[in-house]
């Protein structure tokens, strides 16, 4: 599995970058790391070098625009195994600027598709009230908020800072994504670490379920 780590992405994509290799070595699969400087004019000789040692997956972690040049490159050598998209990177600039060579790469995201089956009924009620379609991080964001706003409800008046983080360790709260909860010490953690996977079809990012991790 060829993974690259571009600079130009920043904190994210480094970060990414490493965490994925790190996962590739718990599970013994072969990796064989890559990092770009930010300045780099063309990433298409870095791709076509990795391609040459015939992994049979391929990784970009950087910017949507960038991401676009490295899947034309990566299509231009004839690669046809597994291509994974950090999250970052998949914006719409990546399918506009990528074209027909976007199509059939993976991203794993922490946040849900907007679109998506389960937070269907969110995104109808945030198209009606804004007049565009939910980001990404909306049905996230919404969970959250619901959370804070039924605490402060089952606390019948406004509540003091300590008497609030109180009520959010208690128990918990199942959200349309996930079920949410707070540790002894007010660190907040999720019952679950699902990630969701989403694939390009027809231009277009198409959303394939969740993932256990």
């Amino acid at each position: 599995m060829s993974v690259l780590i571009d600079r130009e992405g920043g904190i994210p994509a480094w970060q990414l970058g490493r965490t994925m290799f790190q996962y590739l070595g718990v599970f013994k699969i072969a990796g064989q790391p890559r990092v770009v400087p930010r300045l780099a004019e063309t990433l298409a000789p870095v791709v076509a070098e990795m391609v040459a040692h015939q992994m049979d997956g391929f990784v970009y972690m950087g910017t949507p625009a960038r991401g676009a040049a490295v899947a034309r490159a990566l299509t231009q050598t004839g690669f046809s195994g597994i291509r994974v998209l950090g999250y970052p990177a998949a914006g719409p600039e990546f399918l506009t600027v990528a074209g027909s060579a976007a199509d059939g790469w993976q991203i794993f995201a922490p946040y849900i598709d907007p679109s998506a089956a389960p937070v269907r009924a969110f995104a109808t009620a945030y198209r009606k009230r804004y007049g565009s379609a939910p980001p990404c991080w909306a049905a996230e964001a919404y969970d959250v908020a619901r959370m804070v706003i039924t605490r402060l409800t089952e606390a019948g008046g406004r509540p003091s800072g300590n008497r609030l983080y109180d009520l959010l360790q208690k128990g918990t709260y199942k959200g349309l994504v996930r079920t949410y909860a707070f540790d002894k010490d007010y660190r907040w953690w999720l019952k679950s670490s699902d990630v969701f996977r989403s694939e390009v079809k027809d231009g277009r990012y198409s959303y394939e379920g969740k993932v256990g991790i």
